[in-house]
């Protein structure tokens, strides 16, 4: 047998000398174990504390498992567009080692976090960010991550979590009139205020679409509402809409000019111009409503007079 190991070293010695090679590399990995990169866990999740539009959040991310030889010390998310995270102060870190606050830097909506406590391999992770504002906007978002060991820095998605409208209603201030006589069209002025968990703004993404908030307002049956209206009949807080509104029956539906914004408690004031074309009803007493995609409830407005011609 050795002999014929010395003939084959002889003849073949460039061949030889890489089985010696791959043989030499197999036996130390089977000794210390081959490192290989993140692999998702069948539970990956993503886990909120309120799924509310507009409330504040804890994310807990159950994203990985480290692998043979490898460890991990440092992840970001970037969570979607419209979400606020400036009251975000730590991260923490959790598994089957066990867990431990992280520290933390912030950009726009992204958090770069450093493991306290490093997870070692072979353990399943997660990670929870807390004081995380929800986006303005109801529907399904994903958040962008990326995690870093001693082995690779592995770009990935986070599992996709939904958000719903709030069930609270807006306020409904004094509907202000150009001309309050009957027959006559008419501008509108509608003041709508809305709760602490009412923001509205023009850029959340749910499904990764550019979506705004919207107003939507109902007038009473006696009105007859235009079916095509341009985005130019129509402002919020002095800016023309970027977004044609829409007319179904008696509801119009007001896209947020993509320069507004509407704070919590903040007031949005509507104002239908001339050219929407609402023409006054008969003499009488009338109320309209409104409500908004961040909150659900319907607000009523104190109601105002159409006088006879």
């Amino acid at each position: 047998m050795v002999r014929r190991v010395r003939i084959y070293w002889s003849r073949y010695p460039r061949r030889a000398l890489v089985s010696a090679l791959i043989a030499c590399a197999l036996t130390v990995a089977a000794a210390v174990g081959v490192a290989y990169a993140f692999q998702s866990i069948p539970n990956n999740s993503t886990t909120l504390t309120n799924n509310s539009v507009n409330a504040v959040s804890s994310y807990t991310f159950a994203q990985g498992r480290t692998q043979n030889g490898e460890t991990m010390s440092s992840s970001s998310v970037t969570f979607p567009p419209n979400t606020d995270i400036s009251a975000v102060v730590a991260a923490n870190c959790t598994g089957s080692w066990g867990s431990g606050t992280s520290s933390i830097t912030k950009s726009g909506t992204t958090v770069n976090i450093t493991w306290g406590t490093p997870c070692p391999a072979n353990t399943n992770f997660s990670f929870t960010i807390a004081n995380v504002r929800n986006p303005s906007e109801p529907g399904s978002y994903v958040a962008s991550m990326t995690l870093v060991s001693n082995v690779e820095s592995r770009s990935l998605n986070s599992a996709a979590y939904a958000l719903v409208a709030n069930a609270t209603a807006p306020s409904v201030g004094a509907v202000t009139l150009g001309a309050s006589a009957e027959g006559v069209v008419s501008t509108y002025t509608v003041p709508v205020t809305v709760g602490a968990q009412g923001r509205l703004e023009a850029s959340a993404t749910p499904g990764g679409v550019a979506t705004p908030n919207k107003i939507y307002i109902t007038f009473n049956p006696a009105y007859a509402l235009p079916g095509s209206p341009a985005a130019s009949d129509i402002t919020v807080n002095g800016v023309t809409l970027s977004v044609a509104p829409t007319v179904s029956g008696q509801q119009v539906t007001i896209p947020i000019p993509s320069t507004v914004s509407i704070p919590a408690n903040g007031t949005a004031t509507v104002v239908f111009r001339a050219s929407f074309g609402l023409t006054n009803p008969a003499a009488g007493s009338y109320t309209l409503t409104a409500s908004t995609s961040a909150e659900t409830g319907t607000g009523t407005s104190p109601s105002y007079t159409i006088t006879a011609g």
